[in-house]
């Protein structure tokens, strides 16, 4: 959804993405839309029907996936798959591609590792040819020319699975949250509404800080892996490099 403000003769702009109009019918949703509108032109914003989704729906994009709660799926919207498979196409019939070109074709591509079964394993090859050709800004002028590997999986991006999609949460598992943290001298962890901590042996006391947040989710697993099956468990951690590290 988006809003604008005129205030003072200035205008702001406010993309408003974190509402999420929930209700268990058509009309409850539709009720909720209503309070929401209602709310933001009380407060002066002037909504933009045309960037908005104001009818209540069970299939719907937002943040470039296509979500399905029926299904309970999330997927590539139908736009991103086209794209995909031409400009692959357009690669592998070229014997160079710019590396701008290359670059958002392997944008796009990263975009789906989150609910496309193995898309980080389909562009492996193309990542670490981009990143062997591509280490400053001045290089995306430059000609790329696929090695056979990276040829090898822009054939698959051709004719990659159309609607290809994955659970949003399997309603089969038990969702949990684990909350980790660690210091230079202690780490620990918030479970179950239970509270962990130790302090370091000696062996990890000099270790970087990205390696203590690691070992203390390492910790958590080895402590209660007979209690982790059939369980979807969420990390939470304030360390981006750690869980950076586990996303690889």
């Amino acid at each position: 959804m988006v809003a604008v403000l005129r205030l003072k003769g200035v205008i702001i702009i406010i993309f408003i993405d974190d509402i999420l109009v929930l209700g268990i019918t058509f009309e409850e949703c539709s009720v909720s839309v209503k309070m929401v509108l209602d709310l933001l032109n009380h407060l002066g914003f002037i909504i933009k029907p045309e960037k908005c989704t104001l009818t209540p729906s069970t299939k719907f994009t937002y943040l470039g996936c296509v979500w399905d709660t029926v299904l309970w799926r999330v997927g590539v919207k139908e736009k991103r798959e086209i794209a995909i498979r031409k400009t692959a196409s357009d690669i592998l019939e070229s014997k160079s591609v710019s590396v701008r070109k290359f670059a958002r074709l392997l944008g796009k591509i990263r975009s789906t590792e989150g609910f496309l079964p193995l898309a980080r394993a389909r562009s492996r090859a193309m990542g670490f040819d981009f990143s062997a050709v591509c280490k400053t800004p001045r290089d995306y002028a430059n000609k790329f020319f696929p090695s056979n590997q990276t040829r090898d999986e822009l054939k698959y991006w051709t004719t990659f699975p159309q609607g290809g999609s994955s659970l949003i949460s399997p309603v089969d598992l038990q969702v949990h949250s684990v909350d980790t943290d660690a210091s230079p001298e202690y780490y620990g962890w918030y479970w179950q509404q239970q509270l962990f901590s130790d302090q370091f042996t000696a062996k990890w006391k000099d270790m970087h800080i990205n390696i203590k947040e690691l070992y203390a989710l390492r910790q958590f697993i080895i402590e209660h892996i007979n209690g982790l099956e059939n369980s979807l468990v969420c990390w939470r951690v304030d360390n981006n490099s750690a869980l950076a590290a586990i996303k690889k």
